[in-house]
């Protein structure tokens, strides 16, 4: 599906998702520690553009040449929900890494480099220089930061038609709702469309007459990052599972509304007895619910930090140098004698 089809649509971008694909272009010198991204909230045009940053600014000149507007949308704080997985994916990432520079002090640039895109993870540093970049070269351009998880915000933009499609990599996106996603998206500006209202259409398993619940559960059972997957419980188990049964809850979590400046609640919760009886009579798994609602209105406007929710620092922009005397005259120089050549070349 070429991206042109989107002309004049509002489209949501998962940043990290853009970042984290940029970052296999530099993938050894981000496991070696040689690109310092750092500090975070500086934009200098006159040094070289990060090669994560410029493979986002690369595919966001496809969007505006489609006449396409997009709206970015960060990861915030990380979800308590995940905690388990997050440092189970930390500890393998630093392993990886050390044994990629391992692999790298021996001279073995293709195991190291395989060793450090499975070490490759998309820090706080790296998007807030990307979130600074867009400010200083796209200020029109909207960018929210979630409260937790981009693609739960994405999925509300969706659900609430404030954008028509979701450009992610990330499978979260359908079990969360949104309605039409693009994933896959490459260079020529093409990518596979995902569209909610057919997925009844599926060949092989059915979903033919499900809910958005049935299809959450069905997803959960599976596998996904909320839980421990269980032993024996694949896509035809899952799926004879929930057709029985038809009683699964909806997936929540804290997103924020930029209509109203507030935080909501993806998906109204059934405060059952026996869901609070398993989290111990609290919702803290799904963040921090009783935050200040200017809060969560600085975090999404990148003002406050999400994690730490101090303030950052206010941006620092270096203004373009411009060239010495001594380098125009050289450059002028080197433009006559084009000139005189080009000249000498048609009165041959």
């Amino acid at each position: 599906m070429s991206c042109n089809r989107y002309r004049g649509k509002r489209v949501g971008i998962d940043a990290y998702g853009w970042l984290y694909k940029g970052a296999y272009s530099c993938a050894v010198e981000l496991g070696l520690g040689t690109i310092d991204s750092y500090p975070s909230s500086s934009y200098d045009p006159n040094a070289p553009t990060e090669p994560y940053i410029a493979h986002c600014l690369a595919r966001l000149e496809l969007l505006l040449e489609n006449g396409i507007t997009p709206i970015f949308v960060f990861d915030g704080a990380p979800l308590p929900a995940k905690k388990a997985t997050n440092l189970q994916r930390m500890k393998s990432r630093a392993l990886h890494r050390e044994r990629g520079r391992e692999l790298h002090a021996k001279g073995d640039t293709s195991k190291s480099f395989g060793a450090f895109c499975q070490a490759l993870s998309v820090t706080s540093a790296m998007a807030r220089k990307f979130f600074v970049t867009l400010a200083v070269l796209h200020p029109k351009i909207e960018c929210i930061i979630a409260p937790y998880e981009a693609d739960a915000q994405l999925a509300f933009l969706s659900k609430e038609r404030l954008i028509d499609i979701v450009m992610s990599e990330d499978s979260d996106c359908i079990p969360y709702g949104c309605r039409k996603v693009l994933f896959k998206f490459n260079g020529d500006g093409f990518g596979e469309e995902f569209r909610r209202r057919y997925i009844g259409a599926n060949e092989g398993l059915t979903f033919i007459g499900w809910s958005d619940e049935m299809f959450i559960q069905y997803c959960v059972l599976v596998g996904c990052d909320y839980c421990l997957s269980l032993k024996g419980i694949g896509p035809v188990t899952a799926h004879e599972l929930v057709s029985r049964c038809k009683t699964p809850e909806k997936i929540s979590t804290t997103i924020f509304d930029p209509t109203t400046k507030r935080a909501r609640i993806l998906n109204p919760l059934r405060q059952s007895a026996s869901i609070f009886a398993i989290f111990k009579g609290t919702l803290d798994f799904l963040g921090n619910l009783d935050a200040p609602q200017t809060t969560i209105a600085n975090i999404a406007n990148g003002t406050l930090d999400p994690k730490t929710l101090e303030p950052y620092p206010p941006p620092i922009i270096h203004k373009r140098k411009r060239p010495s005397n001594d380098k125009i005259n050289k450059n002028a120089k080197k433009t006559h004698t084009h000139d005189s050549n080009q000249n000498g070349q048609l009165t041959h």
